[in-house]
């Protein structure tokens, strides 16, 4: 009986045994393999002896957690120039651990700056790359697609074609929150795309999908939405033009140190001018801006010969001043080129609600001297540009505007 017994479970474990495999082999691993796995392309270089063993003995994610506490360590440290490259060896040993990206893409936008806290707008276009890596990596995480959307809205604040691009892909993933979903709309918004923001808030109470508390949410963004919009074609309507009268001078006060001081009175206390600095080969072809996707693939250092300077510099009662002071910093602004672009630049999408109930969403009642309609699509801009010369930034020169 014994024996008899033992053969019985002998034969049940073999039947499971091959079950599973011909399971395994025929099923699970097709789907494992197109959706979730991961090719690891393991670069070596920064890890120790001892991590590299366990990385090939299977223990990679554990070493990529190490590293991102150590990398969490440097930031605290201020020794940030140690961050990125242990991020990068994580995101080798643990792709689909889609926060190592998102902190990785942060610390590019966010935090590499000057001596001023004006952040090294070069990485950006390396951080896009990487949240792209991330996206092919990880393509049913809702997170990944709204990094990169929200990167474009809030750090770009421009071309929010491409915010509301990555929102809406972030909405298609099962996994995305209630309370990230509403940014698509908002960007929406940005763009003009009024229409289209007042139907997705509909479908979503439509549908019923979301809690009471959601619901409540988009209830009150759509009633503010629309009563926003009736208040700003009223104006339009009756055609109540804002005159800016942007003006102002620019002078090169000391070696590399420019200091512009404008006059730009949009209607409220307060608004936002961008100032813009760069070499005149770079990305000439792009007004008030660079081509910020513009990697095809992610490195982890920009082209340090390159000088960036992009910042928004508030308008108090119709006055601002901004300073570009250069010398400080020399890896940021190493000044290699003989012509530069000062841009001085507008955007009514980058202005608060408040603002733009009194311009209109995309300028229209904008009325000044500067004012370009070939900048960006759909939209009203003040827009004014200077050349600098490499000899210009060495002597006290003055510009007026």
């Amino acid at each position: 009986m014994k024996k008899l017994n033992v053969i019985v479970i002998s034969s049940i474990i073999v039947t499971l045994f091959f079950f599973q495999a011909t399971l395994l082999k025929l099923y699970i691993h097709p789907i494992w393999k197109k959706n979730y796995y991961v090719e690891r392309n393991l670069n070596a270089v920064g890890l120790e002896p001892h991590h590299i063993l366990l990385a090939i003995s299977g223990f990679s994610e554990l070493i990529a957690s190490l590293l991102w506490v150590k990398a969490d360590t440097y930031f605290h440290e201020g020794n940030y120039d140690a961050v990125l490259p242990l991020l990068r060896i994580a995101t080798y040993l643990d792709p689909h651990n889609v926060d190592l990206y998102t902190v990785s893409m942060w610390h590019m936008a966010y935090n590499f700056t000057d001596s001023y806290h004006h952040s090294d707008k070069r990485y950006i276009p390396l951080s896009i790359a990487l949240g792209k890596e991330c996206i092919a990596k990880n393509k049913q995480s809702g997170d990944a697609y709204f990094e990169l959307g929200w990167l474009w809205f809030h750090k770009i604040d421009d071309f929010h074609e491409n915010s509301s691009h990555w929102f809406s892909k972030a909405l298609q993933q099962k996994d995305l929150i209630s309370g990230k979903k509403n940014m698509y709309a908002h960007a929406l918004v940005k763009q003009n795309s009024i229409d289209r923001a007042v139907e997705y808030f509909d479908d979503v109470l439509k549908s019923n999908n979301e809690s009471k508390k959601h619901n409540e949410v988009v209830k009150h963004n759509l009633d503010t939405l629309l009563l926003r919009n009736a208040y700003r074609s009223m104006k339009k309507d009756k055609n109540e033009k804002i005159k800016p009268n942007l003006s102002g001078t620019i002078e090169v006060t000391g070696k590399n140190k420019i200091t512009i001081t404008g006059h730009c009175d949009t209607g409220l206390p307060t608004d936002r001018i961008k100032i813009l600095f760069r070499d005149a080969d770079y990305h000439p072809d792009v007004k008030g801006g660079i081509n910020w996707d513009s990697y095809d693939k992610f490195y982890i250092e920009p082209d340090y010969n390159v000088t960036l300077f992009v910042n928004s510099f508030y308008i108090k009662n119709g006055k601002f001043k901004a300073t570009i002071n250069m010398n400080d910093d020399p890896t940021i602004y190493p000044l290699l080129s003989d012509k530069y672009i000062l841009e001085v630049f507008y955007n009514p999408s980058s202005s608060d609600n408040f603002q733009q109930d009194f311009i209109g969403n995309t300028g229209e009642l904008l009325e000044d001297k500067y004012l370009r309609n070939d900048i960006r699509t759909g939209s009203a801009v003040l827009y004014k540009h200077f050349v600098i010369t490499k000899e210009m930034l060495s002597n006290k020169t003055t510009f007026h505007f």
